[in-house]
């Protein structure tokens, strides 16, 4: 910066800070002094103030041109589904999807975490290449602004002590980090709320804006601990007993509680933590959140009332009230209701859920009646809800897909002898199948499994995979005293309080083949793509032509948990669209398929079956639908483990751009949930 009159500063813009208290302060000055004080407050104000301030103005002006983007994407998307694009357009659409938005950094992987140095507590998430480069630039920019574009002059009058303008430099260096990680709160935090506008406007997916938000954390606490350092080192240097006499200042200890909770935010949030203890990472991030929000503002507050950087504390917290806003009133509205047989404010019937251990115990189906249903275009593929209950731990709230939507058609009917001739309480029991499908010694599980159109209005279903924790304790609080350990248990009502849906539903039915991929659990998605294409047929609407669901599983006995849903869809979709296609993962030798071609027997009509060893070989099952596709429009979405979901996007990406395949006719969901 070139060396100014005290006119020409007092003449600055705002910007640059010199405020009616600075010309009193330097008044004191001769005029020599006063411009030499002058000229090192404007430097000193660049360095620390306006820098930064910019820098936060085009991070957040990025911020929304990247939602700008995003939502031209959306409404490009949409349009492509039921209209030509002109060639070049579609060219470049497949170039980027192919080496952009599928295409993972390395290795193929880019939902499963990579271990650094073999360390499972240390995995990180390696996202797409699109992704990954937005974070990249994110981070290089952050660490740029931290070490670049200072301006020191020499001789500095504010700055005598130390030579060689260190002081000068560590000063902005400690500022610019403080107001950075300050001003990036509210984008961390209306990245991790589930009724975020980005999503809205976007149609983001919760696990794109957890990824987003995890790293944009990092970078707020690393800025953080390097503005805490900082300003440690200036004190320090200053002297040992200045150093300790600052732990008298109030706002020094609420800095200190700040940078501690968000230091606790960042190392306590490692994946492999959230994995096997999510409850006690949910307490320890609530606990570090609240010490971050108050520790921040009590730190800017007692510097200076008048400090504009509250600005940015003030709109996180009306973010995060936003967000548990809409999460009560979407809370209430579903599970309460003051009319009918309530208790203290809660309709019983609605908040009890029916729910029933299949086969070996591995997984829960549960079946859930709201107070009040949702509109139809919400709660399809895609959506997911969060489900808490108060007869096991109420704080616990987690995500699941929905299986089974509501608004389905009367199933009521849909349940015929299953030989033909018998009632469904007359079949032999030898394989287990019938005792599923009509409950046999439990009328509780034939009713379950019928449904009228009433009931469909307000009910939904989940498919549970048992785990350590709420999902645990729910399969323990059903009855299973009845049957015997290797059969389906019958069902226990119990209390579930539902916060949702949430997600966009993806709708397949205007594509000619579509390919569902799924692995144990993650069947959920699959089924719930058949309900809604049953939907579509029933409207009308159904293009689709061929299904192909590939289904991995280690154990058969899975398999009982996709019966029930194949006989009420057998009514509503057209017959043999559905080719069933099981991989059991756990052996290599050839299995003979009598025992489980008996076991789908009934649903025959509607879906033909085939079990082969070992893991699916995706591309092959890909390649062969492309090859009997009418017009060559496919649709991939694949549900399960991390590692299926890579080998899906890989084998979507390694088939674009051949035999004219392109991103208009070939295209990729994926129904990952990472938190």
């Amino acid at each position: 910066m070139k060396a100014l009159t005290v006119d020409d500063l007092l003449n600055l813009p705002p910007a640059y800070g010199i405020t009616p208290e600075v010309v009193e302060y330097v008044d004191f000055y001769g005029p020599e002094m006063k411009q030499a004080y002058m000229q090192a407050y404007v430097n000193f104000y660049y360095n620390s103030y306006y820098v930064p301030q910019v820098f936060n103005h085009v991070v957040y002006g990025l911020v929304g041109l990247l939602i700008l983007l995003a939502m031209g994407m959306r409404l490009l998307n949409n349009y492509a589904e039921r209209h030509a694009l002109p060639r070049p357009l579609v060219a470049c659409r497949t170039l980027f999807a192919q080496h952009f938005a599928l295409a993972s950094v390395r290795g193929g992987q880019s939902s499963e975490p990579h271990a650094v140095y073999g360390q499972k507590w240390a995995a990180v998430q390696i996202p797409t290449r699109m992704h990954a480069s937005i974070v990249f630039l994110y981070v290089l920019f952050n660490v740029l602004v931290a070490f670049c574009w200072y301006d020191v002059i020499t001789p500095n009058c504010w700055y005598q002590d130390i030579g060689y303008n260190f002081d000068a430099l560590l000063r902005g260096f400690s500022d610019r980090t403080g107001i950075i990680s300050i001003a990036s709160t509210p984008l961390v935090i209306v990245l991790a709320g589930r009724n975020s506008p980005i999503a809205t406007l976007t149609g983001a997916s919760y696990s794109t804006l957890q990824l987003y938000h995890r790293w944009v954390s990092r970078v707020a606490v690393g800025h953080a601990i390097s503005h805490s350092i900082g300003y440690s080192l200036m004190e320090g240097l200053a002297g040992k007993q200045f150093y300790i006499s600052m732990f008298k200042d109030a706002y020094w200890n609420w800095g200190i509680a700040a940078t501690c909770g968000g230091a606790l935010l960042a190392f306590g949030s490692f994946r492999r933590l959230r994995e096997v203890a999510y409850e006690t990472f949910l307490l320890l991030h609530i606990f570090a959140a609240v010490a971050w929000i108050v520790g921040c503002y009590y730190h800017v507050w007692l510097l200076d009332p008048e400090y504009s950087f509250l600005k940015y504390i003030y709109s996180a917290v009306a973010l995060w009230g936003f967000d548990r806003a809409a999460r009560w009133t979407r809370l209430v509205w579903l599970n309460f209701t003051l009319s009918g047989t309530s208790r203290g404010g809660i309709k019983r019937a609605p908040l009890a859920a029916e729910g029933y251990v299949t086969t070996c115990g591995n997984f829960v189906r549960l079946r859930v009646t709201l107070a009040r249903g949702w509109p139809q275009r919400l709660g399809g593929p895609g959506a997911y809800v969060f489900i808490s209950s108060p007869t096991l731990h109420i704080w616990e709230n987690h995500p699941f897909t929905i299986t089974w939507p509501t608004g389905m058609p009367d199933t009521t009917s849909m349940l015929p002898a299953l030989d033909g001739t018998s009632t469904p309480s007359d079949v032999d029991e030898k394989d287990g199948s019938s005792f599923f499908l009509s409950g046999k010694g439990s009328r509780n599980l034939h009713r379950w499994n019928e449904q009228s159109a009433a009931e469909n209005a307000t009910s939904f279903e989940l498919v549970l995979k048992k785990h350590a924790g709420f999902t645990k304790r729910l399969a323990g609080a059903l009855d299973a005293t009845d049957v015997p350990g290797d059969m389906p248990s019958s069902g226990r009502q119990i209390k579930i309080l539902v916060e949702g849906p949430y997600g966009e539903t993806v709708d397949l039915s205007l594509k000619s083949s579509i390919l569902l991929v799924a692995g144990g659990s993650g069947i959920a998605a699959p089924i719930a793509h058949l309900a809604h294409l049953a939907q579509a047929c029933l409207d009308g609407n159904l293009k689709t032509e061929r299904i192909v669901l590939v289904w991995a599983i280690r154990d058969l006995a899975t398999l009982h948990i996709l019966l029930p849903y194949l006989h009420r869809l057998r009514s509503l979709l057209p017959a043999n669209i559905l080719s069933l296609r099981i991989h059991h993962t756990c052996t290599k030798e050839s299995l003979v398929n009598d025992s489980v071609l008996s076991l789908f027997k009934p649903v025959l009509s509607l879906v033909h079956v085939e079990v082969r060893a070992g893991r699916p070989h995706l591309p092959e099952h890909l390649a062969t639908l492309h090859h009997a596709s009418a017009d060559g429009s496919i649709a991939v979405s694949a549900c399960g483990p991390v590692g299926l979901i890579d080998a899906a996007r890989e084998a979507v990406r390694g088939q674009m751009g051949r035999d004219g395949r392109t991103a208009e006719n070939l295209v990729f969901h994926d129904e990952l949930f990472c938190w």
